[in-house]
């Protein structure tokens, strides 16, 4: 297409040229207009599709409000295009939601502004639009300038993306070159379609790396969605969700469970600086998350001084107790390491079980995997029967590992809705 524009151009310029006629050039002039017009329109609808597949990547019509309209204004603030191009997001009643500059807050309307539709040939307001069609034409804007406009509805949502591109800039573009035509005249007309060649691939080149530039942008973009997705559901949930947009709840036989808390925190939180006791406890669950990551365990989530992880779900582990209590070592070695510099000496319980577990993402607009069963209350028990800075197993963890391992055998205790059950220290 790059080529064939570009000939288009040259063998149009050095015909008008030579037969001298000034008919020609406008007639030259409005054709290429309309190409080039037709082409950006081309380009635009493009652009909006990679956009509207940008926003399913991201999941964006399951985000809350807010943070929808924030990833918006970032688009429309990020993305340029040639002949003082942007993008900017509008409702189904032609409200302003989203656009380059826009300041939180403010939500001026085009509904006042009219579009001319290139496939029905009449003009009618912006939000008489059909809601639910994409649409191509002219826009006329506040600022008395025409653009160029592709609008992309987005499923499942009351919004439309405009895709706009300035078409005074573009005439102007045009004319820079197609006026000194006029005074050349026939003797320069092979020279004249050699530069007029050759500043035509410049344009289209520019037009080309712009083009490139955006879709770098939206790559680094979905990076940036895939990292956040990751950060809160597991890789194969994330995928899952990413491709066929659900995941279905699992069951699996064998889990181990770690459930942690701080000691005392209570008590040591109501007289603690807010901002120092949540940079505590950022540093040591950032520490605690590497440490599960290191030996194959998947956290599931903090509840205040909680820590919840697993091993064996959603990825199955044969050696889930094993990769568990090697882990929750780590744990209280970190603790004990981190205790000889820091101006809090925290100290941690921490209890595990084994044994089936149910997981699956909560909610359709706040995502969460989470995970239930009786496994998941027997180690907060198991937590809340542990001493600081050790280890409590149950006694199902200790039948799978208790040959791998140091163990120091307790009373028997009652616990709640469980009955009597058998406990294990785990040596350092």
């Amino acid at each position: 297409m790059k080529a064939k524009m570009q000939i288009l151009l040259s063998v149009t310029v050095m015909v008008l040229v030579s037969v001298g006629s000034a008919m020609f050039i406008s007639l030259s002039y409005n054709y290429l207009l309309q190409e080039l017009q037709t082409q950006i329109v081309k380009d635009n609808q493009a652009i909006g599709e990679q956009l509207l597949s940008l926003f399913f990547e991201k999941q964006i019509t399951e985000l809350p409000h807010e943070r929808r309209a924030e990833l918006l204004q970032n688009i429309c603030d990020t993305v340029r295009l040639p002949n003082g191009g942007f993008v900017c997001a509008i409702s189904h009643d032609g409200k302003l939601i989203a656009s380059p500059g826009q300041k939180p807050g403010t939500a001026p309307t085009f509904a006042s502004n009219m579009v001319f539709d290139f496939d029905y040939k009449n003009e009618r307001a912006l939000s008489e639009l059909p809601h639910d069609q994409s649409f191509k034409g002219l826009f006329s804007r506040d600022d008395d300038k025409t653009d160029i406009i592709a609008a992309i509805p987005v499923e499942q949502t009351d919004i439309r993306l405009l895709v706009h591109q300035n078409l005074d800039e573009l005439r102007k573009r045009i004319r820079g070159f197609i006026h000194p035509l006029i005074v050349i005249g026939i003797i320069v007309s092979l020279i004249i379609g050699l530069v007029t060649y050759l500043f035509s691939n410049s344009i289209i080149r520019t037009y080309e790396h712009q083009l490139e530039k955006i879709n770098q942008d939206l790559v680094v973009e979905k990076q940036k969605s895939d990292k956040l997705l990751l950060n809160i559901l597991p890789a194969r949930v994330a995928n899952d969700l990413k491709e066929t947009g659900q995941t279905k709840p699992e069951s699996f036989e064998n889990v181990t469970v770690f459930f942690s808390d701080i000691v005392e925190f209570t008590k040591l939180a109501s007289t603690l600086d807010p901002k120092f006791l949540i940079d505590e406890l950022d540093d040591m669950f950032t520490a605690f998350d590497t440490i599960m990551e290191e030996h194959h365990c998947e956290r599931i989530k903090t509840i205040g001084d909680a820590y919840l992880a697993v091993c064996g779900m959603p990825d199955q582990n044969e050696n889930h107790a094993e990769h568990i209590i090697n882990a929750a070592n780590k744990i209280i070695r970190y603790i004990e390491t981190r205790n000889e510099h820091s101006k809090i000496p925290w100290k941690i319980r921490v209890g595990i079980h084994s044994g089936k577990v149910v997981g699956g993402v909560v909610g359709v607009k706040k995502y969460i995997y989470d995970v239930f069963g009786d496994a998941i209350n027997t180690a907060s028990r198991m937590e809340s029967q542990s001493k600081p800075m050790k280890i409590n197993v149950s006694e199902s963890t200790y039948q799978i590992v208790k040959d791998r391992f140091r163990f120091v055998r307790r009373e028997a205790v009652e616990i709640k809705g469980k009955g009597r059950m058998m406990m294990y220290f785990v040596e350092a």
